[in-house]
């Protein structure tokens, strides 16, 4: 079973990195746990309302903070693991690999992060990028909601390609996914666990 031992309190807390914390939720949840936690996002704007979330739960909000979103900015080995929430999936696939190799230099242990399945792509009336039933590729979203964003589609051999050059490898993972009964549109989410072995 994996488990990142518990270390008290003070200096040997538990560290954990919040990939592209947004408003900071995680970040502030992980505060709640008692972990030395610190969130990172390429929005100023989410950044910002991070900082009011934290100020509002009585958290330091110095922990969050803007990056370039091509480099972490943290020293190797600086977390215990990291979480990545919904972050992974809205890259160009060959920026995720890239930037999966750095969340591998900063984290010791582990990682969680969730990817939208191949399944969900019948939410952005794409089927046009349907193939034999499933679709793995991206494409830039032009529905309302995250208008202009890219969405990257994953099944389990896009995933083990995302991972192939780090030293991750999947110690627990489940794909749920609901179906619509009235517009038989699927959604589908991986939720995954990487552990680092050196």
């Amino acid at each position: 079973m994996w488990r990142i031992p518990y270390r008290g309190g003070g200096a040997d807390k538990i560290r954990g990195l919040d990939f592209g914390c947004g408003i900071g939720r995680i970040t502030a949840l992980m505060c709640e746990f008692g972990i030395d936690a610190h969130g990172i996002d390429i929005s100023e704007n989410a950044i910002s309302e991070a900082k009011n979330v934290l100020e509002l739960a009585g958290f330091n909000t110095s922990i969050v903070s803007i990056y370039d979103g091509q480099n972490i900015p943290f020293n190797n080995n600086f977390f215990d693991f990291t979480i990545s929430e919904g972050v992974i999936d809205s890259l160009p696939f060959s920026l995720a690999k890239k930037l999966l190799k750095e969340i591998e230099r900063v984290t010791k242990k582990f990682f969680y992060f969730s990817l939208i399945s191949s399944s969900s792509v019948s939410l952005f009336n794409s089927n046009s990028y349907q193939k034999d039933g499933e679709f793995n590729g991206e494409f830039v979203v032009q529905e309302k909601h995250e208008f202009g964003t890219i969405q990257s589609f994953y099944n389990m051999k896009k995933i083990k390609e995302l991972i192939k050059e780090t030293k991750f490898q999947i110690v627990w993972g489940e794909l749920i996914e609901n179906h619509d009964i009235f517009t038989k549109y699927s959604h589908g989410r991986y939720h995954l666990v990487l552990e680092k072995i050196t």
